[in-house]
């Protein structure tokens, strides 16, 4: 990508429903990444969003705004996903959010953000065989998304997220994990097969797996390319951390004191994937719906 090219691209916030993330090119072509913790997905009161979960948003993406502007952006982006999709009081979030930071936001619908998520995958997969596979495993919501650069050949928004099971089926020891398993087999049972040459896995789940499984800390980033984590090791981390006081998780190499409570419903999900899926091993992936939103614009 050449540096006029990168220039011309927007920096992208993007509210999810666990984490609210940046994402901007510098003129060398070098992805910068910022996140904060919103839990947006937890700010529910019924139906509706909390008045302090929706400040917290609000919150969030001025911050994260502000370091876009600093970096020299004067056109940023937002996009939000499940948690906004579902409040009845969606508008209010995005009124706060623009009263705010004067930023209009746009809520994907669940098949936009699959692709997004998909095309963040791939973008940077120059020798792709064959269709591959995308897990995107959320706070509200799971993508999963099979095809080629060329298109897509399946596309599945699941209302299964790590925060949305986190509310019904919390893990706080060992033997909570048949009860939250069988909530997550329920809906991904609905699933149709799928055949792909290789899978890959984004978001926060993803990289604190792999973080875990290198026994590096989840801020050091992961190897250019991603790595390669056997689903054996996603079983493992579940029951090490299910068998663990809550506090004392944060304990555990690659796993972020912001992610002990979370992160082991994400594990339930990916692991119902990967049986419904046949899947033993995947790729994980720092990019995001995010770069796949970028992808779309580079021509």
């Amino acid at each position: 990508m050449n540096d006029s090219h990168v220039a011309a691209l927007p920096a992208v916030i993007v509210v999810g429903s666990n984490s609210t993330r940046l994402l901007y090119y510098l003129p060398d072509g070098q992805k910068i990444r910022n996140r904060l913790e919103t839990r947006l997905m937890q700010a529910f009161d019924g139906g509706s969003l909390t008045q302090a979960g929706i400040q917290k948003a609000a919150d969030d993406v001025h911050t994260l705004s502000l370091c876009a502007k600093e970096a020299g952006f004067l056109d940023i982006r937002v996009f939000a996903t499940s948690a906004a999709r579902d409040a009845d009081n969606k508008n209010e979030l995005l009124k706060a959010i623009f009263q705010k930071t004067r930023l209009n936001i746009v809520i994907w619908s669940g098949e936009e953000e699959a692709d997004y998520s998909f095309l963040g995958a791939v973008s940077d997969a120059s020798h792709m065989k064959g269709p591959v596979g995308v897990i995107d495993i959320g706070g509200g919501s799971s993508e999963v998304v099979v095809g080629t650069k060329e298109g897509l050949r399946q596309s599945m928004s699941l209302q299964l997220g790590a925060g949305r099971l986190l509310e019904t089926n919390p893990i706080n020891r060992v033997e909570d994990i048949a009860l939250a398993m069988r909530q997550a087999d329920r809906i991904t049972h609905d699933i149709e097969p799928v055949a792909a040459t290789s899978w890959t896995l984004i978001g926060g789940t993803g990289t604190a797996l792999a973080c875990a499984y290198l026994s590096i800390p989840y801020d050091a980033g992961l190897p250019q390319g991603g790595v390669v984590v056997p689903i054996a090791a996603a079983e493992e981390l579940l029951y090490k951390m299910a068998d663990m006081p809550l506090m004392e998780r944060k304990n555990i190499v690659g796993v972020p004191p912001t992610r002990i409570d979370i992160l082991p419903t994400g594990l339930i999900i990916l692991l119902s994937l990967a049986r419904r899926l046949s899947i033993s091993s995947l790729m994980v992936s720092e990019n995001t719906n995010a770069d796949g939103y970028l992808f779309t614009l580079q021509g």
